[in-house]
């Protein structure tokens, strides 16, 4: 460090002084180096810590955050449908077992038969309940608007059974941030890829959920379009939910329930609650770990569902003609050889990348002329 006055000429003065004086120069640095060199963030971030809880020590947040037991006032009710979830089921309890808040919070499992042994591990707790549902009689929507029925918290929300919240402090963001906006009805976290996942993988579910942060958290039909983006891109921003890491308020959700549809209930919801006047929120402190590594037969079938999902209730084409097709697919290959030179990934991934990004464009293509898909499903609000 070197000290001078405020004034502009000595601290011209003594930077000349600096440069051209190597010797002083470098034992500045030196001293400067010995000094970080000798700090510790970790104990620094300790120290803060233990001060914090220090202060809180003996009030009803700490009290609660180790077991909250005031079962007859739940705040948030935890829903998770199940089909064999296996092991990464197991450890998306574990956590949902491990989250700290200053209320209490209950569990719903609703199993679709599962005849694996996942839900011999789930703990006989006080707060976990176990509701079987017949696997003929399983529908997205219809299935947690049952769940949401057996809750008792003010709040809904839902997972999936591999969606792992990443986090001990998952559920009390989510909620807390939901409880913040009163004419918001619903919210969605922030996803990120499960640790084994594949680079393309992990690059393209960051690259989704990170474009919510250039817009406003709380969205409504009356937030003002961005001028940079288009209006197809606004309705998909607007309407795009989650319910693999959702929280909804239980008297909406009662007033607006889940549509019984076959696929993506969750989007339709949010519109559903958008076109009543209320808003949605992005969480992204309330991360959860979830991803899939399809191959392409996979990726094409699911992209044409998609298609066919958005065009009948949404309107538009996700791919609208060849020359587009080819035109998205030439794009994406270029980004993709970029990214593989760049970050000096094998020849062979960036191929296989490319075959899927293929697969998924072509699905997107062919999906829009069958919207039959849906159009014999009962499209009508579920109700109660």
């Amino acid at each position: 460090m070197t000290y001078t006055t405020f004034y502009p000429e000595d601290v011209a003065d003594r930077l000349e002084y600096l440069i051209k004086n190597d010797n002083e120069r470098n034992k500045k640095i030196k001293a400067g180096l010995d000094y970080v060199g000798a700090l510790d963030w970790e104990k620094s971030a300790r120290k803060l810590e233990k001060i914090i809880i220090d202060r809180l020590e003996g009030s009803s947040f700490i009290d609660s955050c180790n077991g909250n037991t005031h079962k007859n006032n739940v705040k948030a009710s935890v829903v998770i449908p199940v089909k064999n979830g296996g092991a990464r089921f197991i450890d998306v309890i574990d956590s949902v077992l491990r989250q700290r808040t200053p209320w209490y919070y209950e569990v719903i499992i609703l199993d679709s038969e599962s005849d694996d042994d996942s839900l011999e591990h789930i703990p006989k707790l006080e707060n976990i309940y176990i509701y079987t549902i017949p696997k003929s009689q399983f529908n997205h929507g219809e299935t947690r608007n049952f769940g949401a029925c057996k809750a008792n918290g003010e709040f809904i929300v839902f997972l999936t059974h591999d969606a792992i919240p990443a986090n001990e402090w998952w559920l009390y963001n989510m909620v807390t941030h939901l409880e913040h906006y009163p004419n918001a009805a619903g919210a969605f976290g922030k996803h990120v890829a499960h640790e084994e996942s594949g680079y393309f993988t992990t690059l393209e579910i960051d690259s989704h959920f990170s474009q919510f942060e250039n817009y406003p958290l709380f969205l409504s039909n009356k937030t003002k379009k961005a001028n940079t983006t288009g209006y197809q891109q606004w309705q998909q921003i607007l309407h795009y939910f989650s319910d693999n890491n959702s929280c909804m308020k239980r008297d909406i959700l009662l007033k607006i329930p889940f549509r019984n549809v076959k696929y993506g209930e969750d989007q339709l919801w949010a519109l559903d609650a958008i076109a009543s006047g209320y808003g949605k929120v992005y969480t992204p402190s309330s991360i959860v770990r979830h991803s899939h590594e399809y191959d392409i037969e996979t990726t094409y079938n699911r992209a044409k569902i998609d298609a066919a999902y958005f065009k009948f209730f949404f309107g538009y084409e996700l791919i609208d003609s060849e020359d587009e097709l080819f035109r998205v697919s030439e794009s994406y290959k270029k980004d993709i050889m970029i990214t593989c030179y760049e970050k000096m990934l094998p020849d062979e991934l960036g191929e296989k990348q490319i075959a899927i990004i293929n697969a998924r464009l072509k699905g997107y293509f062919d999906g829009r002329l069958e919207s039959q898909f849906f159009e014999i499903s009962n499209n009508t609000r579920s109700q109660f």
